[in-house]
């Protein structure tokens, strides 16, 4: 599942199906709205995240920084830490 990952680098909230792995991360994160597969809640979704300036605030914010978390540079340096290789930042 890449979509997500490309609408939140470009800053988009998003809104995500619990199935794909993903989601779980996406909602720790508190990076998007998880729903079920159901029309309704997909309106409401959309609904809150247009009418609740914090709540779109708080998901573009918090998707950016989950990206940034996944790039290459943090998740290589992690692997090094793990493995007892000291990490230059």
């Amino acid at each position: 599942v890449f979509r997500p990952w490309v609408y939140m680098a470009n800053g988009v909230p998003t809104i995500i199906t619990g199935v794909p792995p993903v989601a779980a991360e996406i909602e720790k994160a508190e990076a998007g709205v998880v729903i079920d597969y159901e029309r309704e809640q997909l309106a409401n979704a959309i609904l809150s995240l247009l009418t609740d300036d914090q709540l779109h605030h708080r998901c573009r914010e918090n998707g950016l920084v989950l990206v940034r978390r996944r790039t290459t540079g943090p998740v290589l340096r992690e692997l090094l830490v793990k493995l007892g290789i000291p990490a230059d930042s």
